[in-house]
């Protein structure tokens, strides 16, 4: 009966270890359900065959710590260093969690460390209220929204830099350490110290957890500087590209003196038709079908770009899911494209339709879709300098799946969802 309950606690327990960072980091929950089920499963089936051999505990919990981060690894897809950050942080948080209930019990109850951890009920009625608390934590985190969603853009990022990388790595295997040692420290013999070298070890693991938040802190000021720029950036393309206009009109003016100096009214009409002078700009509403999007950064992206289009009298279709999240180096390669296709709609008098079509959309196997098409045609032996080319080649290299066709245009990216 003993080991029943043993084992249905331990597979509750490798649960919560799982389900807790997935939720914290803001990953999508449904997806890894099943995973985290059979998981958990085959953890505690080898937790409870390592208990039945003579190998000392702290060996046992070192082979799980090992076991689960490959398992992660295997199961979620995950990269080394995502798969680092997901098992330290569940094991760091669910441990200190419970190391708070067994603290309690002892200060004012006045039970020693071993009555609790070697006494079934003890440990089991620990288990369920730290099990439930968790899962109390995961249901306050998933509905306030407040998930590390920078933190996961980082760890699931196709390349980070180095500096990044080491800072995040050597967090999370801290976080191993400490949660070893106060389990380490747990199961040594009572001294008169032990209670104090607890304490202190937990407060040493919630200082380490703190610096995933103190991260994740840091990232979103870094996307937000980055978005700053790239939109201040924008707003001068704009300005640059106004002038470039009222340029343009001036030459068409002087164009038009010249034929009426010359008295060739004829001529006046057809260059006016020709280079559609007489067509008067249409009033364009920029938030049209905009009410659902959800992400900042993408709304902010297509209102910029509705603003440009309608200056070069050119219309945004937007459609697709409106909630998809985007980062900075996306929404900057999508900037390229539709940049190039609005001022070759301007430069094509031939082109009747001067639409362009975003469509965006994620899918169940992770992965974010934008398409980007018009009734534009790109001839790429006349058209070397565009720079949509580029942008192309910058989302292949952040792990994205491309397929272009120029004539009409046609782009469609397929792109990890961090």
């Amino acid at each position: 009966m003993n080991e029943a309950i043993t084992f249905f606690m331990s597979i509750f327990e490798w649960i919560a270890l799982l389900i807790l960072p997935i939720v914290l980091l803001g990953y999508p929950f449904r997806k890894y359900v099943k995973s985290i089920i059979i998981m958990a499963l085959m953890m505690s089936v080898l937790s409870i065959g390592l208990r039945m051999t003579t190998m000392p505990i702290i060996l046992i919990i070192s082979i799980q710590m090992v076991v689960i981060y490959l398992l992660v690894m295997l199961f979620f897809r995950a990269k080394r260093l995502e798969a680092l950050v997901i098992t330290s942080m569940g094991y760091g948080i669910y441990v200190f969690t419970q190391m708070v209930f067994i603290e309690l019990l002892v200060r004012f109850i006045k039970l020693d460390y071993f009555e609790i951890i070697f006494k079934i009920n003890g440990m089991t009625l620990i288990q369920i209220v730290n099990f439930l608390f968790v899962f109390a934590l995961c249901f306050i985190i998933h509905f306030s929204k407040s998930h590390l969603d920078e933190l996961r853009f980082y760890i699931k990022a196709p390349s980070i830099h180095r500096k990044y990388k080491i800072t995040i790595a050597v967090i999370s295997i801290m976080t191993y350490v400490f949660t070893w040692l106060i389990m380490f420290v747990l199961m040594t013999e009572d001294s008169g110290h032990k209670q104090m070298a607890i304490v202190l070890i937990m407060v040493t693991i919630f200082i380490i957890l703190s610096f995933f938040l103190f991260l994740h802190i840091q990232f979103q000021k870094k996307r937000i500087i980055e978005a700053k720029q790239f939109f201040l950036n924008q707003e001068q393309q704009m300005t640059a590209l106004v002038e470039k206009l009222m340029a343009d009109d001036i030459k068409h003016f002087k164009v038009i003196e010249k034929l009426s100096e010359r008295q060739m009214p004829q001529l006046i009409t057809d260059y006016i038709k020709t280079n559609q002078l007489d067509k008067s700009p249409e009033q364009l509403n920029l938030h049209s079908d905009l009410s659902l999007v959800q992400d900042e950064l993408l709304y902010a992206f297509l209102i910029n770009k509705r603003k440009l289009a309608s200056v070069f009298s050119v219309f945004i279709q937007v459609s697709g899911e409106m909630n998809a999240p985007t980062t900075v180096q996306q929404i900057r390669y999508l900037s390229v494209v539709i940049d190039d296709l609005i001022y070759l709609l301007h430069e094509s008098p031939q082109t009747a339709d001067k639409t362009i079509s975003f469509h965006v959309e994620t899918e169940e196997s992770g992965t974010i879709n934008f398409t980007i098409s018009s009734s534009l045609h790109i001839d790429e032996k006349m058209h070397t300098s565009l720079k949509l080319f580029d942008a192309i080649l910058q989302f292949k290299r952040l792990g994205a799946v491309i397929q272009s066709e120029l004539r009409p245009v046609k782009v469609s990216i397929q792109a990890p969802l961090l």
